[in-house]
Formats: C-alpha cells, sequence, structure tokens
C-alpha cells in the first residue's frame, strides 16, 4: 500500500483564489484580536518543517487599525509532491538523533513536560510533531488548544536525512510497517511510564498529532488501542492494516483532512475515518478547504471539541 507524507515544496495563492485565506473569520474576532493570524502564521511556520520552503508575511500588522486587512493574510499550502524516490539505505540512524543520546529520557523519547497551569482540569495533552519537527515545535499548538493542560511534546526516535520522525519510509511515500508496529508499540509503552512519572491520569490524555505525529497515534489507535482513548488528528492517514480489527469502543477521535491535500489523497483520509468508526469509536470528520497545512476553522473545531470531551469524560 503506498502512502504519501513526502516532503513538499510550496507556492503562494492570490488573495482572490479559494485557498488558505484567513477566512471564514467574523468581523468581531478581526476586530478584537488582531494578532491571531500571526499566532496561526508562527505555527505553520513551526509545522512548516515539513516542507522545502516557509511562509512569510507580506508585512506586519503594526496596528489594530489593520486588523480589518488580515484577511488578505496567506497561509502557504503545497504544491505538486516531490517525485517519489528510493532512499539512502542509511538515512536512518536512530541512536544518534541529532547527537543527543546523552539526553535521552529513561523513558525512551527526548521530551517535553510542562506541567498544567490549572490542576483543576487533569488534561495532558500528548503532542507529536510532522516530519523534521522536534519535542519543540508543538507546544505552541497545544497550549493554544487549552491553556490550562499539562503538555507533553515527545520527538520522534527515527532520522531520516536529518529529519526526526516517529516510523521509518522504505522509500517516498512507502511506510516500513514492521517499523511502524515496533514505533507505535513503543509509544503505547512509554505513556504509563511518563504517567507514573509525572504523575497524571492516563484516562485524561488526550493525543494530537500533526501529520507523521498523528499517523503514530493512528497507528497506536489500530495496534494498542487501550493506551490511547482521545486523539485529534490533523492530516492523518492510514498508517498500515491490523492483522485484527481493534475493540475501540469508549474512544473519540477528531480527525481533520484537507480537501486539496497533495499529500493525503481524500479517499485515505475516508478510509482510515472507516477504520476506526468499524472498530467502534466515536470519530468526528472534518474536510478542511485546505491543503496540508492548518486552518483557523480547524483549531476552533479542536478547542470545541476538546471542550466537549471534558464535559463527558
Amino acid at each position: 500500500m503506498i502512502h504519501d507524507e513526502s516532503r513538499t515544496n510550496s507556492q503562494w495563492l492570490d488573495p482572490r483564489f479559494p485557498g488558505e485565506l484567513l477566512q471564514p473569520i467574523s468581523a468581531q474576532l478581526l476586530n478584537a484580536t488582531a494578532e491571531f493570524p500571526l499566532k496561526l502564521f508562527c505555527l505553520n511556520s513551526c509545522l512548516a518543517r515539513n516542507f522545502d520552503d516557509r511562509p512569510s508575511l507580506s508585512r506586519l500588522l503594526n496596528d489594530r487599525d489593520r486588523a480589518a486587512e488580515t484577511r488578505l493574510q496567506l497561509v502557504e499550502i503545497p504544491s505538486k509532491p516531490i517525485a517519489r524516490g528510493l532512499l539512502s539505505p542509511n538515512i536512518h540512524r536512530v541512536t544518534s538523533v541529532y547527537g543527543l543520546r546523552q539526553t535521552m529520557s529513561d523513558l525512551g523519547f527526548i521530551h517535553r513536560f510542562i506541567p498544567a497551569q490549572d490542576n483543576q482540569s487533569g488534561r495532558v495533552l500528548l503532542l507529536l510533531h510532522g516530519t523534521g519537527g522536534n519535542e519543540n515545535d508543538m507546544v505552541p499548538l497545544g497550549r493554544d488548544l487549552d491553556p490550562t493542560a499539562a503538555l507533553l511534546s515527545l520527538r520522534g526516535n527515527v532520522l531520516e536525512n536529518g529529519l526526526p520522525r516517529f516510523f521509518r519510509r522504505l522509500a517516498e511515500g512507502v511506510f516500513d510497517e514492521e517499523d511502524v508496529i515496533r514505533r507505535a508499540n513503543e509509544l503505547a509503552n512509554f505513556l504509563p511510564k511518563a504517567a507514573a512519572k509525572y504523575e497524571f491520569d492516563m484516562k485524561r490524555l488526550t493525543a494530537v498529532g500533526y501529520s507523521n505525529g498523528a499517523n503514530i497515534v493512528a497507528a497506536v489507535l489500530l495496534l494498542r488501542p487501550s493506551a490511547i482513548t482521545s486523539a485529534v488528528l490533523l492530516r492523518a492517514m492510514v498508517p498500515l492494516i491490523p492483522a485484527s480489527e481493534p475493540d475501540l469502543s469508549g474512544t473519540r477521535v477528531l480527525i481533520c483532512s484537507g480537501k486539496r491535500d497533495p499529500i493525503i489523497p481524500v479517499e485515505n483520509a475516508e478510509r482510515l475515518v472507516a477504520m476506526l468508526r468499524q472498530a467502534d469509536s466515536d470519530v468526528t470528520h472534518r474536510f478542511e478547504e485546505a491543503g496540508h497545512q492548518l486552518v483557523f476553522g480547524e483549531l476552533e473545531a479542536a478547542k470545541k471539541w476538546l471542550r466537549e470531551s471534558a464535559s463527558i469524560g
């Protein structure tokens, strides 16, 4: 089975095109917070480690009088993926990720844990980056999704041409399913040890993954269904077909996909949703007018979904 989460070139869209413009946004929101598009820009700049180029604002927002003009600020989307090609057999050097083996946690992952600012909620967000990210990239997103939650942000243990990932690829667009299984179990085994060390309730953990990070969470759901019972998957695809169907009853999942994502075909995202629902997971699926980059609508939807999860749980 061919999966493509390759790095891509990027392009800007003309404001007249129906791309990832910062719309629809209410006038009230625009007037209330001119810095909101800048926040999303900064987030996508971090996540753009999955792309060859990063976005740049055409101009800075110097004052709130320009709030109405923020509708014209653009968010980068990828163009055609780079052609698939075989990867070097020596690209994976797991034991020397950035030469920081000496700082590797005894729990098995380089990670950051940021305690909750409000202990009443008890929520912990497990943050998992895309290709080329690290344990810092998803922290702004996690803090924006729930300012009161504790954050547990991981760095992938696999290096691909210098870029951290959570599992191997044999070639551009081809997953190493044996390694997917290994890494999914590695992550599942990490979680209870982290819960013991940082003294949080596993039942209050929600995984938030982007791209490759979302795919490893999907793999854990399919292979170790009791390890994660709440997840937000941003640009996820089918990571593998499990040998047996898992029991995901009691599991809630939000999946946000891009209608124009050149990396993840619509049918692949829909197949993942069908697999999770077939396993009795409560899945909410959103298709955004977007590519592989994130847009405001899904971030607001994720916040709402998390609030609803808190009221349910």
